[in-house]
């Protein structure tokens, strides 16, 4: 496969799929703050209130009683239905909602380990055939300082550049797991070029990351779908890139063209996709060709 190109990608571009979600989230941050001074009232009243009752009866002040999961610190038992883990990516959201005020500032910590926890649980859960590394491995990983890592339109990238055996050589971070969408991405992530093709829509983005869950398993974090763009040359097709989000399989292309009035993705791969399939000038105008061409 060819290498990745490494453009400069603004959101504003519609080719940016998160470009709608950026700016809700930019509309909600008055909201945000406001509901926040409100709540934060509400607890500072109601912790002075448990306070006193506390010291009335002598009984020390013992804090909030449901807690995030230490960072790192995650267990792949599984015997707790996934249903849990759901539950604590619900908790994550609430609390990362309003997130920071500039949305283009550095997830913390924090935020990316308790993401990267719960993708790991989910990947166990759903791919246990898939799993390439050593729990204990990952555990010290998380334990540690990440790395700096860069946004790109798939998630936040982290990359080790030192790894011990059986942890994670790098890792996207989805966004919606870590509660936060950025207005930039400092990097785009497909194999041709970022100014190849032109932007879908929307509503076509979400029909062709429908369909191509049929090529993950169902699982919509096993992988990203991302750049995905209108051949100009022939608008009835349409290039996209997955990217999987823990190192498990190689990035792949695919193609997809309207079927009985749906997108439906036809062929998928990391070397001569669609070929026999997707017409030759609509592929050399993504950068690629076919043996018999």
């Amino acid at each position: 496969m060819k290498q990745m190109d490494h453009t400069p990608v603004d959101a504003e571009d519609p080719r940016n799929t998160r470009a709608s979600e950026a700016k809700g989230a930019s509309e909600a941050k008055g909201a945000c703050e406001a509901k926040g001074a409100s709540e934060a009232k509400g607890a500072s009243e109601a912790k002075g209130a448990s306070e006193a009752k506390g010291a009335s009866h002598g009984v020390p002040n013992r804090g909030p009683s449901i807690q995030i999961p230490s960072h790192g610190g995650f267990k792949f038992s599984f015997l707790k239905k996934i249903a849990a883990s759901l539950i604590v990516g619900a908790t994550v959201l609430g609390v990362t909602a309003c997130g920071p005020s500039d949305p283009n500032v550095r997830p913390t910590n924090s935020q990316l380990k308790d993401a990267i926890s719960l993708l790991v649980k989910n990947f166990v859960s759903k791919h246990p055939a898939l799993v390439n590394w050593k729990t204990d491995a990952v555990n010290a990983q998380l334990s540690d300082a990440l790395p700096g890592g860069y946004s790109t339109e798939a998630g936040y990238f982290l990359k080790w550049n030192n790894y011990a055996p059986g942890s994670f050589p790098q890792i996207y971070v989805p966004w919606d797991l870590i509660g936060q969408y950025p207005n930039k991405f400092q990097r785009d992530i497909t194999s041709y070029p970022a100014t190849a093709g032109s932007p879908v829509p929307t509503s076509v983005l979400q029909s062709i990351r429908k369909d191509q869950l049929k090529n993950m398993d169902g699982d919509p974090y096993f992988a990203a779908i991302v750049g995905v763009r209108y051949s100009t040359r022939n608008s009835k097709w349409i290039i996209f890139t997955s990217i999987p989000l823990l190192p498990v399989t190689d990035p792949g292309y695919g193609w997809a063209t309207v079927k009985n009035g749906e997108w439906k993705v036809v062929d998928f791969g990391t070397a001569t996709v669609g070929c026999g399939t997707v017409p030759a000038d609509v592929q050399s105008e993504f950068g690629y060709s076919c043996p018999n061409n």
